[in-house]
């Protein structure tokens, strides 16, 4: 107002066990057949994107998420995202997923069990996400293979430690 900058106080934050009951779309307001993904973003087709967590607990310097979505990381519980997935693959014939996250496996333990019940429910899909390659592991880099998943995008900024160490 009159030319001066007006700072909002940060808005709450919505807690873990309340994810599910916000972050599921309404896919059957929005022409889903429209909504094609980058070649680089699926394996098959149709592909369809999502989030499965929100906030992360790494400070690098270059990017926003902490402040956007804040720096504790929480995850939407596992039912409601297979249960979207399934709704996708009933309704819109989904045979891929792009998980839209940068840190998707923050939470290894979380990705675990999502790729558990992936497997269990075998929902047949192929799927890819974005993650720190700090995080993967090769026995979940195997179990997340075996779910679906063909490829991970992992962030590489630098290759000196020097300019790692700067970037946080």
């Amino acid at each position: 107002a009159n030319g001066k900058v007006i700072k909002n106080a940060p808005r709450k934050q919505i807690p873990v066990n309340e994810l599910g009951e916000y972050l599921n779309p309404s896919y059957h307001l929005v022409p889903m057949e429209r909504y094609v993904p980058p070649a680089a973003n699926y394996y098959e087709l149709p592909t369809y994107s999502t989030f499965v967590n929100r906030g992360c607990p790494f400070k690098c310097n270059f990017c926003n998420a902490g402040d956007v979505f804040g720096s504790l990381g929480r995850y939407r519980p596992l039912p409601t995202v297979i249960s979207e997935l399934k709704y996708l693959k009933k309704h819109y014939n989904m045979k891929g997923m792009y998980f839209m996250d940068g840190t998707f496996a923050t939470n290894q333990r979380w990705v675990d069990q999502f790729c558990d019940m992936l497997i269990k429910e075998n929902l047949n899909m192929t799927w890819f996400t974005w993650t720190r390659v700090d995080l993967i592991t090769q026995e979940l880099a195997n179990k997340m293979k075996k779910a679906g998943c063909w490829k991970v995008g992992v962030g590489v900024e630098s290759g000196n430690q020097q300019s790692l160490d700067l970037l946080r």
